[in-house]
This record gives C-alpha cells, structure tokens and sequence, in this order.
C-alpha cells in the first residue's frame, strides 16, 4: 500500500525550526530600497513639474519655448551662467545653450560666433542686415523639411538676433587654408542629399567651403549656415519666394543669374540646381587637393584656363568622374552650366537632364 502523508491539525505538531535572523546586512537593504523609491518619485514629480511648467510657458515670436536654469558660480562676483533649453511646439528639445566660453571674435558678414561646445554653437545675426530673414518661417522649414537630410546640421532661430546650431565640426574653409586635404568620400552623403533635396525642389544656394563642415572621425561632410536654403515650394500669396536667396559670386558663375531669375519657374530652378552643383563640384576639388583654385573665380562662366591648370582640374576630372560623365563635368566647370535654354531638349523635363553629382563620381565603395 502507497504511503500516505497526513498534515496534522494539531498546533502543537512539531514544526521546523527557523534560523533566519534580522541581519544589519537586511536592514541595510530594505534602507536602499527605500531610498531608491523615494528618489524615484522626486525624480518623477520633478518631472511633471518640469512638463507643467513647459505646457505654461509661453511661445515666443520665433515659436519656441524657453526654459532657463542657473548654473552656480563658485566666485560670488561673478555673474553665474544661464543655461537655456529650447522647445518646439511639441515639447521636443531642439536647442541649449552650449557650456563654452563667450567669443566675440569670430565674425561673418551676417553672423559672429557667441559661443561654442561640442554639441551647439551660438551665433549672434545682425538684424540690421537687409537680408534678415524670418525666423519663425525658418524654424518651421528647418524642423519639418531639412531635419530629413543627414548632411544638414540642424539650427534654430531662438530669437531674431540669436541661433543656436548644432556643431558641425571644423570647416573645410579652415582645412584647406592649412593645407589639409579632405577624402572624397567623405562628400557622398552631400551629394546624394543634394539631388534628393533638388528633386523635393530644396536648394542650398550659398555652397562654399566656409558653409560645410567636418567633424573628426564621421567621414560626413555637412551643411551649416543653412539659413540661406530656399524651398520652392514654399511662396506667397503673390507665388513668390517668401525670402531672399544668398549666394556667394565666386562660387556662382554670373551666367546662372540671369536663369535663376528667370520669370518661368522650371528654368529657374534648373539654374539653382546647376549653381548648387557647380559650387559642391569646385568646393569638392577645393577641399580634396587642399588649396582653392584661385583667388579671383565668378566671372561670366565658371573657371578659367589659369584656374583649371591651377589645379590640373582635367586630371581631377580623369581621375574622379565616370567617364560617360566626364564631358558634362568640363562643361559644368568652364561654362557654370550643363543646361542652357539655348541647348536642351524640349522633350524631356529640364530636372531629368541636369545631371547629379552622386552619380557622376567613381565613389570607392
């Protein structure tokens, strides 16, 4: 017969003995624990605060809101610095005011450098400049349209006087002002931005080694200074522009102009995409080679025979472009432009015939 276990109802049936006893160790514990909970929940409640605050807070006259927090200053003399966060409408972090020092040294023609870290820069705009632009029309283009775009970095108006940008590294200007050559490949991001960008009807217009930038070890060149890119898309209730377009002239043959302000919209935009190829393509041999091309560029078309021997551009050429490509990057580089109103085909869309620089590049992989 199978044994059977019976459970006794009797409380003096003899139980197991326990062992266990309240260690400091256990105490201890439980202490954390409860500590743990606790700073959970003020992490917590600081939170919503922090949202409720956020959702309180006014918009400012560029769109974003502004939430400020001072820093300590260990001298009591010294004034302690104010770090601020910047928002979009949906409460998403675009901005902060970078840790560097102040800098009132480096200057530009519309914008001087306020201060720097490796996340941000900061930039101070002349408002008085005739060009100024909007700078809620241009946080809504920025945050909805070129945010697509990995070779752009990303920058918002914060106040009509005041950017702040993502730090995009050193700029191939200075690079190659020191003699530093930069790789190729490090510009195929670029240039397959660009032609979707130009297939969106987004361009970039003021392209120049001053406006793109590199950061060590990312081998991706990037576009900074992005206030000057235009969307034609977007216009207003007279079908124009609803900004200026910027441009540099040594980097725009004079012979685009007179297309780009063309009454009819196609040709227009076929002379902003060639100016934008035209400039990436000399910055690009700029940039590989280390030294610029000349210091007297821009005339009526593109570069000169001085210019092209300066650097052996037909050798770049050779080297560098696919060779069913190579005709049209001579004819981009002496002429400013591939596509003419006087030699196209009227059969096919003037975007089908521009060709892009992504494809014509004999890129290493």
């Amino acid at each position: 017969m199978p044994a059977i276990l019976l459970q006794s109802n009797n409380i003096n049936a003899a139980q197991p003995k326990s062992n266990s006893q309240v260690t400091p160790e256990f105490v201890n514990n439980i202490g954390n624990i409860k500590c743990k909970n606790t700073m959970a929940s003020v992490i917590q409640k600081a939170w919503k605060t922090h949202q409720q605050i956020l959702k309180q807070k006014p918009v400012n006259e560029v769109g974003f809101k502004e939430l400020k927090r001072e820093s300590k200053s260990v001298d009591s003399n010294t004034k302690p610095d104010e770090t601020s966060y910047f928002y979009n409408s949906d409460n998403k972090l675009v901005g902060l005011t970078p840790k560097g020092e102040p800098n009132n040294q480096a200057s530009g023609s519309f914008k001087s450098l306020d201060r720097a870290d490796d996340r941000f820069v900061q930039l101070k705009v002349n408002t008085d400049d005739s060009s100024e632009r909007d700078g809620e029309e241009f946080n809504e283009f920025s945050t909805n349209t070129l945010t697509k775009y990995p070779s752009v970095t990303n920058s918002v108006f914060v106040r009509p006087d005041l950017v702040i940008a993502e730090n995009g590294g050193e700029t191939l200007n200075s690079k190659i002002l020191d003699g530093e050559k930069v790789p190729l490949g490090d510009f195929k991001q670029i240039c397959a931005d660009l032609k979707t960008m130009h297939q969106d009807r987004v361009f970039a217009n003021d392209i120049k080694p001053e406006n793109m930038t590199i950061k060590d070890g990312t081998n991706m060149v990037r576009h900074i200074d992005t206030d000057g890119f235009s969307d034609r898309n977007r216009v207003d209730s007279g079908g124009n522009e609803i900004y200026p377009i910027l441009y540099t002239p040594i980097y725009r043959p004079d012979c685009l102009n007179s297309m780009i302000n063309s009454a009819s919209y196609k040709w227009a935009e076929a002379g902003q995409a060639q100016s934008d190829n035209y400039a990436l393509l000399v910055s690009m041999i700029e940039s590989t080679q280390g030294k610029f091309v000349s210091s007297n560029r821009g005339h009526l078309g593109g570069l000169t025979t001085v210019d092209m021997k300066r650097l052996d551009v037909s050798r770049w050429i050779n080297n560098n472009i696919k060779p069913e490509y190579q005709k049209d990057a001579d004819k981009m580089l002496t002429y400013g432009r591939v596509l003419s109103p006087l030699n196209h085909d009227i059969d096919k869309p003037l975007a089908d015939q521009i060709p892009n620089l992504v494809d014509m590049i004999k890129w290493s992989s």
